[in-house]
């Protein structure tokens, strides 16, 4: 996975190094965070039976809000726009594979300070996922991210097409 770091104004933008954890990693780290945050609320609750789903799901909703994509191609560009309400540039991480986009983002909002007593409903944690197939391979270098009113748009250059090679008879 390459990522690309963010700017408010349009740019070149050069790749990360790839990160150390892998995406599974991620994954692991918040399923554990959805896990906890389930807990938090059925303690909350006074650790009243029978919301165990209801809990999971609330904690999932938290954590993992759903992001409109729209994916257009323009001769030889992918145009995506990604809908990242709520989020900076920095709280963002667009990663690419050839044929693969990965939107990572992670915002935290009036979380409690350590020895503060607050419910978990005056604390926000959302975090962001998405990972879709992308219609033609791309060259993550030369792919462009732009973050403007909550609106992510990313502009990367197709991959040449392989050529097509008639064989002759020797």
């Amino acid at each position: 996975m390459r990522p690309i770091a963010l700017t408010s104004s349009p740019r070149k933008i050069t790749p990360k190094p790839s990160p150390v954890t892998s995406y599974q990693d991620d994954l692991n780290r918040l399923m554990k965070q959805i896990e906890k945050r389930a807990y938090e609320l059925f303690e909350w609750r006074g650790r009243e039976n029978g919301h165990d789903r209801e809990d999971w799901f609330k904690a999932e909703q938290e954590f993992v809000k759903p992001v409109a994509l729209e994916i257009t191609e323009k001769e030889n560009t992918l145009w995506i726009r990604a809908e990242v309400p709520g989020f900076k540039a920095e709280e963002l991480e667009v990663a690419f594979e050839p044929q693969k986009l990965t939107i990572l983002g992670f915002h935290e909002q009036g979380v409690a300070k350590a020895g503060e007593n607050t419910s978990p409903m005056e604390s926000s944690i959302r975090q962001i996922l998405r990972t879709v197939s992308l219609p033609a391979a791309v060259i993550p270098e030369k792919a462009t991210a732009v973050l403007k009113d909550g609106v992510l748009q990313i502009a990367a250059e197709k991959a040449g097409q392989p050529k097509e090679v008639a064989a002759k008879a020797a």
